[in-house]
């Protein structure tokens, strides 16, 4: 049972995600990155892409996956209401297959909130913690606004 915590920035946006795998994880940070897009709500799941990705280490992963969604969304205008992770070894690197749901941006439908530029690189890294007494993965996202 993960959760999300918005974070009080002056210029970006900045949130905590805090869950019981990666999987969900990297569920969680892509939600809240189109959380601060769009009203995802309002989004359906009209259009499937799946997304794959290799990468050395976790953070990489993340980082790639969360700068691929926002790509899409910059290049094809496709908000992502809801994803399925998947997260491997294989070899000597991690490797990440989601499937995003969503549907292209309709401004008659979709009320936009943030312009996001940029996933930074700012404190982005996966650690471990003790949330309510048990051991959880978290990753602080901040988004350039």
């Amino acid at each position: 049972m993960g959760k999300v915590v918005i974070k009080e920035h002056t210029a970006d946006f900045e949130y905590e995600v805090y869950a019981d795998d990666l999987e969900e994880l990297f569920l969680l940070a892509a939600k809240t990155l189109f959380r601060a897009l769009a009203d995802i709500e309002k989004v359906d799941k009209k259009i499937e892409r799946i997304i794959e990705l290799e990468a050395d280490n976790i953070d990489m992963l993340l980082h790639s996956f969360l700068d691929e969604l926002l790509f899409l969304w910059h290049t094809e205008n496709i908000l992502f209401s809801d994803f399925s992770i998947k997260i491997s070894k294989k070899q000597n690197k991690l490797r990440l297959i989601a499937k995003c749901f969503g549907e292209y941006y309709n401004n008659n439908k979709h009320s936009l909130r943030l312009d996001v530029k940029a996933v930074t690189w700012h404190n982005f890294e996966i650690k471990k913690k003790i949330e309510e007494g048990k051991e959880v993965y978290y990753v602080d996202v901040t988004l350039d606004i």
